[in-house]
């Protein structure tokens, strides 16, 4: 029976690295330290901050650190809720590619962050496509970070986040690297549509959607790369090879994301 944290960490799969008293380290699939030192996140004291797709809730407790009044995180629960495509549901409608278990592990992990971290962060289950419905007060910052590739209609979760934003936001999104090199003042998009991936916007398209969704951009990030963390699954060479060029460059410097800072269009 653990008893140590350490113990009750190494227990849990994470998605995010996250840095827990008494020098324990969460094996996150990626590490988002390095990013949050460099994206444009306003002052953040006494605001009331809202953070979309919480996972683990790095972003709500980096909010914390950072001096947030309040911050409300949202995320699904039942996997049902879940964008699946389809085709996945039908070929397998016991999960797919996500075992049942791991979104009861998302939240385990994020309850255990939480207690460690002494903070006063609340989460809701709330699905992103129902959120300007579910939640009726309004946020002076929200986070929207590494969810539209996860969502059929990315467009639409920005118009929802917009609902609920009275000040400004952060869009931290992985793009597409090779369209961006290839059209770079074109918006285009690769489509997976297996699994819980979807859309993967070029720079351009991104830049598109979220002005589309109804959002002016105020700044954007250069290129930011995302390292894996220590719980990633290291891909074998005929892997990264069968994934194509984004793998390889995942594989080898990290996930390439943009960081805009955004504010509703009056």
């Amino acid at each position: 029976m653990p008893t140590t944290l350490q113990e009750r960490a190494a227990e849990l799969k994470w998605y995010h690295t996250i840095q827990l008293p008494d020098g324990v380290l969460t094996a996150g699939y990626v590490d988002t330290r390095a990013a949050a030192a460099r994206l444009p996140i306003p002052a953040l004291d006494g605001k009331r901050c809202l953070d979309i797709g919480t996972m683990n809730g790095f972003w709500a407790f980096e909010m914390e650190r950072r001096g947030a009044a309040e911050i409300v995180t949202i995320d699904v629960d039942d996997l049902r809720e879940i964008d699946w495509p389809a085709r996945t549901r039908l070929l397998d409608p016991d999960g797919g590619y996500i075992n049942p278990e791991d979104r009861h592990n998302a939240l385990g992990a994020f309850e255990l962050a939480r207690d460690a971290l002494s903070s006063k962060v609340q989460r809701r289950a709330v699905n992103v496509y129902g959120l300007a419905d579910s939640i009726e007060e309004k946020f002076d910052f929200v986070f929207v970070g590494s969810i539209l590739l996860h969502l059929r209609d990315p467009v639409r979760a920005l118009e929802n986040a917009r609902e609920v934003c009275r000040g400004e936001a952060v869009i931290f999104e992985a793009i597409d690297l090779v369209g961006t090199a290839l059209s770079p003042r074109s918006p285009r998009a690769s489509l997976d549509g297996t699994r819980v991936w979807w859309w993967t916007p070029n720079l351009a398209a991104l830049k598109r959607m979220i002005e589309s969704a109804g959002w002016e951009v105020i700044e954007r990030t250069p290129m930011l790369f995302v390292p894996s963390g220590a719980g990633f699954r290291t891909l074998t060479l005929k892997g990264v090879l069968r994934s194509g060029p984004n793998a390889m460059v995942a594989a080898l410097k990290g996930f390439p994301h943009v960081g805009w800072r955004v504010r509703p269009v009056a």
